[in-house]
């Protein structure tokens, strides 16, 4: 089990420590699931049409107390404009970053450790997932996370050119866990740099995951690991899909990496969740997966969730 957030991109100064063999879950509905299929990508969408309003801004108070603890290694010249005039310098700073381009694909790991609880949640998906999808019923599509780190690598390879593009992936650390321990590896770059090193990159890198790993204690159910993606100037389309509020836009993962190598997203199962038709729905994806040439097993959901 990975216990805090990290960066895996090698380029970056930044190396996988441990075998990893967790399963992340990525819940969409039918037409998401057969658009991943299809087209071997998933969607990253705009930070500001998550369904999180304080998206990129619940860390700031967390990160400002980090860098100005007693125990900080800031300098005290940074700590003084960081403290002044009601934390000005200190929000412009912040502000920079959080008017980016952000995008964020969000998925679950299930929960670890023995008992029957989590061993259903593992083998059936989390009920708070499905009751998004109640309407029409979704699907879990299951990944392992050492092979999706090998496709965020390509991602990153193919964007490699421009210097401030920045991909990796991430557990979110929650509201109730101890902030400044969580990402202390974070905020010690940060501080390297701010006190006058001049590695522009690794101070961006380490800023983006202090504010954009982090989430409100409310959302601790999802145990979330989310791929998140600044774009500063890019080749990739920024592109939009129709939301029940308006236009959405997003950004195409993997599509670019699968073709040029010639492989499928490493999709290890998917799950049909639970739906009055979920038995004809399973049948039919096997239908279509036979015939897209995909051996991808497909079980249903045992949640009892009639939904609306």
């Amino acid at each position: 089990m990975i216990n805090a957030p990290h960066f895996y991109i090698k380029y970056y100064g930044y190396a996988m420590t441990k075998e990893i063999q967790d399963n992340l879950y990525h819940y969409t509905d039918h037409a998401g699931l057969f658009g991943i299929l299809e087209n071997n990508c998933l969607w990253a969408t705009h930070y500001k049409f998550l369904n999180d309003d304080t998206e990129l801004t619940a860390a700031k108070e967390k990160l400002k107390n980090s860098l100005l603890k007693s125990d900080s290694k800031l300098n005290k010249e940074y700590k003084d404009l960081f403290s002044k005039n009601n934390y000005e310098v200190f929000d412009n700073y912040y502000n920079k970053f959080e008017e980016k381009e952000f995008y964020i694909t969000s998925l679950c790991k299930s929960p670890t450790g023995k008992g029957i609880a989590k061993q259903h949640i593992a083998e059936n998906g989390l009920l708070s997932q499905w009751r998004g999808y109640s309407d029409n019923g979704g699907f879990a599509i299951e990944f392992k996370e050492k092979e999706l780190m090998e496709f965020i690598t390509k991602e990153y390879e193919l964007e490699k050119n421009n210097q401030k593009s920045i991909i990796f992936l991430s557990r979110v650390v929650y509201s109730d866990e101890d902030y400044s321990k969580k990402f202390k590896e974070s905020i010690n770059t940060i501080i390297e740099e701010i006190n006058g090193k001049t590695n522009i990159e690794k101070l961006r890198q380490s800023w983006i995951k202090c504010i954009a790993s982090y989430k409100s204690v409310g959302f601790k159910e999802e145990n979330e690991f989310r791929i998140i993606s600044y774009l500063d100037k890019t080749s990739k389309k920024i592109r939009q899909f129709r939301g029940k509020n308006g236009d959405i836009p997003y950004i195409e993962f993997f599509k670019d990496a699968c073709s040029n190598s010639g492989i499928n997203l490493p999709i290890e199962r998917i799950i049909v969740g639970p739906h009055k038709d979920k038995e004809a729905r399973a049948a039919h994806l096997r239908v279509k997966l036979a015939i897209m040439g995909r051996d991808i097993p497909v079980t249903i959901s045992k949640t009892p969730f009639i939904g609306r």
